[in-house]
């Protein structure tokens, strides 16, 4: 009898380290996803927030030159949330899928797509974006997403992730407002809804 009372501890044990084994992994692939979610809804609400075009009415007393450097600082930005979830996504398969979340908490909506098209479309938007502004801010946009390693550009990660991404108390509780802020905005259109 205590063999066979041994035996069932023993298979008891086994069944719950199984179980928790898979939990394990089922919640560490679900965190992997909800990251790689929140960054790419992040990074499609900054490329939508860099596309919009210069206003009549909120940009009249800015001039061209000045809206451009705004839109180049911008596509900055946008160019190093491309390189910063770049090597999540390629981790995975052109298929793989995952959900983003488009035009604001208030009437956005959670859409499904593959990482490949996803990538996809954002470089073809950036690329747009970028066609958009003169030929010296084409030029350093172009150096920044072919080298972004280089000593230079590693320096304008670096101050784009304290701006943006600050750990000072006081910084960081600005930079996540401005970000949500931006996250947060209804934009009124789908960038990604053909991404699946």
């Amino acid at each position: 009898m205590g063999l066979v009372g041994d035996a069932c501890f023993m298979t008891i044990y086994i069944i719950i380290a199984a179980v928790a084994l898979i939990l394990f992994v089922i919640i560490r692939s679900m965190k992997t996803i909800m990251g790689i979610s929140n960054e790419a809804t992040m990074l499609v609400a900054f490329v939508k927030y860099t596309r919009e075009k210069k206003s009549s009415i909120f940009d009249k007393d800015k001039s061209q030159e000045k809206f451009d450097k705004e839109k180049f600082e911008k596509l900055q930005m946008v160019c190093f949330l491309f390189h910063r979830i770049s090597p999540k996504i390629r981790k995975h398969r052109v298929t793989y899928r995952f959900n983003i979340r488009e035009n604001g908490p208030q009437f956005g909506q959670f859409i499904e797509v593959k990482a490949g098209p996803f990538m996809k479309k954002i470089m073809d938007t950036i690329q747009e974006i970028k066609l958009s502004l003169p030929q010296s801010y084409q030029v350093q946009i172009d150096d920044y997403l072919k080298n972004p390693t280089s000593k230079k550009n590693q320096e304008l990660s670096i101050s784009i992730k304290e701006k943006w991404f600050s750990k000072n108390e006081y910084l960081k509780g600005i930079a996540d407002s401005l970000r949500n802020g931006i996250i947060d905005q209804d934009y009124l259109y789908l960038l990604c809804g053909n991404c699946k």
